[in-house]
């Protein structure tokens, strides 16, 4: 009886201290993050001013050619064709692309440009300023993946990665915003592709991840210095943050729980991408879940996140390859992709 007792005890103990309290704080988490998902939507559906696409703007949107840059460029050039001038920046052309989209845009062009080199770069936008005067939207899409261990990967490859995926961006950013035509009637947007990895550890991508982490920091940081400068209230700041895509830049990568984190199409990406470009939004996940998910994980402690990333990962350590492709002038680099 009094085992019984005891026992009824420690029951309900457990339930009222250390149960409820969880479930409830749970279900006021999931809450809050619903009421922020549809509040989001109504404002951005309803009530935010929408880009004007009929100014003719002119688009600079790097790593184009290929996964989700080259999906984006035909939606824009399918919709807004006729009222934007698309420069594509990559250090590849895709001849057939290019075609297409000069049938459908007022003007589209190639502007060879390898982003690891801030030479290039300058050149390349200086080249697009002295030919179309200004710039009104910059896509920073490009990226690149070195799928290896930090220990075995070069560091000179990870550096040249942080170029790409990080470095360039901020360049170009710069180059952006001290344009010297830039105070115009146009609207000005600067969107940058970030990724999931920038919140969350994997494996096999130090340089890919600490670069998309960098990345967050510095949109979060520029758009509140921006606030702050006259010139500068009315450029919009976007970042996307994507989960696994169906690129070659993550190629064999394995999803755990796949009907809760599926794998993303890269054209429903590019979808996403162009939505929040025309809504002007500010942090976008594809899905409202994984903020969720991302939230529960960035506030585990370090030994939990390893054996979340054990379970979750195991089986991608031995599956994940990406693209096995060179950087331009450099010998024997394993697994580089364009995003």
């Amino acid at each position: 009886m009094i085992l019984l007792l005891q026992k009824i005890i420690e029951d309900y103990f457990l339930l009222k201290y250390i149960v409820c309290p969880l479930g409830l704080l749970l279900a006021l988490i999931l809450t809050y993050f619903l009421a922020k998902f549809f509040i989001t939507e109504i404002y951005f559906s309803f009530f935010k001013k929408r880009l004007n696409f009929r100014n003719g703007l002119v688009i600079v949107l790097t790593g184009g050619s290929n996964g989700i840059g080259l999906e984006l460029s035909y939606l824009l050039a399918n919709n807004h064709g006729k009222d934007i001038t698309l420069l594509i920046l990559d250090v590849q052309e895709n001849r057939e692309q290019i075609n297409i989209l000069n049938s459908k845009c007022s003007k589209a062009e190639f502007i060879s440009c390898d982003l690891s080199q801030q030479k290039q770069i300058e050149q390349a936008f200086q080249e697009i300023i002295d030919k179309y005067n200004c710039v009104d939207i910059l896509i920073n899409n490009a990226a690149v993946a070195l799928i290896e261990y930090f220990d075995a990967m070069t560091i000179q490859s990870f550096f040249k990665a942080q170029q790409i995926n990080l470095l360039s961006y901020m360049k170009l950013t710069h180059l952006f915003l001290n344009q010297k035509n830039f105070a115009n009637k146009k609207d000005k947007c600067i969107l940058f592709m970030g990724s999931v990895a920038g919140f969350q550890v994997g494996l096999k991508t130090s340089e890919y991840a600490s670069s998309k982490f960098g990345l967050v920091m510095f949109n979060e940081t520029l758009r509140s210095e921006l606030k702050m400068q006259e010139k500068y209230k009315e450029v919009k700041l976007t970042i996307i943050n994507p989960y696994q895509v169906d690129t070659e830049l993550f190629k064999g990568f394995k999803t755990f729980f796949k009907q809760l984190f599926p794998t993303l199409n890269a054209k429903k990406v590019a979808q996403t991408v162009y939505s929040s470009l025309i809504q002007r939004r500010n942090i976008v996940f594809i899905n409202w879940h994984y903020e969720v998910f991302i939230f529960f994980v960035s506030n585990l402690p370090a030994w939990l996140k390893d054996l979340a990333g054990l379970i979750t990962l195991k089986d991608t350590l031995n599956t994940l390859a990406g693209k096995q492709q060179k950087f331009p002038g450099q010998a024997a680099q394993k697994s580089l992709q364009s995003q």
